[in-house]
């Protein structure tokens, strides 16, 4: 029988969680949330007894539950969204760089979001729900600045504080 505790390296049943969670967050397929909760529930009972030793199941479980989904809408000034991305620090990031025409997989939070006119735009998703768009820089780093980011916190614009 395989466990969750690690060792040397991390459990292979923790990578296996953060796996099927980007798996469920980047294809919004809900088979890969339902295998992620059964390996939660595989493992619960070992975390109230013990977690010192499953501390990357535990942060397996910490991605599932807490994933940020930033989706960028490639246009003009390209770089400009994507640079504020890789300069703010988001933990459980899970970054998706769109070409022109391409689209999220139906599902996914942000299936049929566009551009907003020909600029890049990114959009924040946390849980099933993503912002109203960004294009501009400044308004996405205020948006990425405070962490942990919960949705609420998105849809109101009241997340603040600093990134790089």
């Amino acid at each position: 029988m395989r466990t969750a505790f690690d060792h040397a390296t991390p459990s292979g049943n923790a990578m296996m969680l953060e796996v099927l969670a980007s798996l469920f967050y980047v294809t919004g397929d809900n088979s890969y949330r339902g295998r992620a909760e059964t390996q939660i529930a595989a493992f619960a009972g070992e975390a109230v007894r013990n977690a010192i030793p499953i501390a990357s199941l535990l942060s397996g479980i910490d991605f599932f539950l807490n994933g940020t989904q930033i989706v960028i809408r490639v246009g003009e000034g390209t770089d400009t969204l994507l640079r504020v991305v890789h300069d703010c620090c988001v933990p459980n990031r899970l970054l998706s760089v769109l070409a022109a025409g391409e689209e999220c997989p139906e599902g996914h939070p942000a299936h049929g979001k566009k551009n907003i006119g020909n600029r890049e735009t990114a959009y924040v998703c946390v849980g099933n729900s993503c912002s109203l768009p960004f294009t501009d820089a400044d308004a996405l780093r205020h948006a990425l600045a405070w962490q942990p980011i919960r949705c609420s916190e998105v849809m109101k614009g009241t997340n603040d504080g600093g990134c790089r």
